[in-house]
Order: structure tokens, then C-alpha cells, then sequence
């Protein structure tokens, strides 16, 4: 990182992709490189890097000439390492959010509704909110196959519930296989917001 001009100060998010989360877990909380990294917001996730390896590693850095942002870490009790970063800048404030999951109910469609629920309050005492500010989000789901409509399905409402429609915009929303390491989860997701952040400077993309 020193070679980039980045540091611990500079650490915004970090994403572990691991191919064992039970086993790896445990051991990369003992690492220095992990010591680092949880000096911004960090997520840790079950999902095999694609070269073949055992883990590889996102991460997010932010450097600023002149005055520093100041910066407001966050760890919310619940299932497993719920955590967030607010960085705020001269013009503009970003949030990431990492590990966010409610395991309170055994299934998917509920687990993704408390989820984004969980979500939406953190995003309010952060002064922000799901249909203004959120930008990118990632949705690890631990069966896909099975289990993708009813996050799916949740999801949706939980728009619809913050006048989120076609008519409108959704935030870019990756919804893919991945396991946490917290019994009975279903679920999980990592989070990217701005503010502030008026309609005219979001470009809504579809699909082809």
C-alpha cells in the first residue's frame, strides 16, 4: 500500500472472498493485513475467487489532498460482524456498510426484509436514505438457487416500501451465492452510499 501513496488511514472497505468461510475466518482475524483493514468497514464472505485460489481481497481506499475526511466507524450488535464507514469530505459524505445480516428468522424472505429494514434504519441515523442516497448493493444469498426469488421478492417490497419503481430508479443491486459464517444465516449484504445526492446526478442504466 505505502507504494500507492495508501494506508490504514486511507482504508475505506475491504472484501474478503474465501473459499471455506468456517475455517479461514478465524484465522484471517488473527492476520495483519486483516488488523488493517478493520480500520474501515470490512466484509467477509464465502465465495471462491475465480483463479482458484483460497482468498483474495477487494479493497477500497479514498485519498484526499489537503485536509483529511473525517471518518466515523461503526459496529451494530446482531449476527456476526455487522460493521459501517462514514467518510465525510468537504462537498460530499459516503457510507459502506459490510457483513449487514438479521438471522431472527429461519427463512430467506423474512431474513431479507429484516435485513433491509436493519439497513434502512442505520442508513436514517446516518441522515440519509435508501431512495436518495444508496447507490450499490451486493446480496449474498447461501442457496441461490433455491432461495433467490423469495430475496427477490423481499427486495421488491422493501422498495416499493421507500418509493423505489421502474418509474423511479433502484440502486445497481448484485444479488449472488455467497455464506457468511453465522449459523442459520440466509442472507447477507454489503452497502454503498452518497450524500448528498441530487436526482440529476444519478444515471439510471437498464438492462438491454
Amino acid at each position: 500500500m505505502k507504494s500507492c501513496g495508501l494506508s490504514a488511514e486511507t482504508q475505506v472497505f475491504s472484501r474478503y472472498h474465501v473459499s471455506d468461510v468456517a475455517s479461514q475466518q478465524p484465522l484471517l482475524g488473527l492476520s495483519r493485513v486483516f488488523e488493517t483493514t478493520r480500520e474501515g468497514a470490512f466484509s467477509v464472505v464465502e465465495q471462491s475467487p475465480i483463479d482458484g485460489s483460497s482468498i483474495a481481497l477487494f479493497a477500497y481506499h479514498v485519498v484526499c489532498p489537503g485536509v483529511p475526511p473525517v471518518r466515523s466507524r461503526y459496529v451494530y450488535p446482531g449476527a456476526g460482524d455487522r460493521n459501517g464507514l462514514r467518510l465525510e469530505g468537504r462537498n460530499y459524505s459516503l457510507f459502506w456498510a459490510g457483513n449487514l445480516a438479521v438471522n431472527t428468522r429461519p427463512d430467506t424472505y423474512g431474513q431479507t426484509l429484516d435485513l433491509l429494514h436493519s439497513y434502512n434504519r442505520i442508513l436514517k441515523c446516518n441522515r440519509m436514505e435508501l431512495s436518495r442516497h444508496t447507490v450499490r448493493t451486493w446480496l449474498y444469498v447461501k442457496d441461490l438457487s433455491a432461495a433467490y426469488p423469495d430475496m427477490f421478492k423481499a427486495r421488491t417490497t422493501n422498495n416499493y416500501r421507500h418509493g423505489l419503481s421502474p418509474r423511479t430508479r433502484y440502486p445497481a443491486c448484485t444479488g449472488v451465492q455467497g455464506r457468511r459464517c453465522v449459523p442459520g444465516l440466509q442472507v447477507s449484504m454489503d452497502a454503498l452510499s452518497f450524500a448528498p445526492l441530487d436526482p440529476g446526478q444519478v444515471t439510471k442504466m437498464n438492462a438491454p
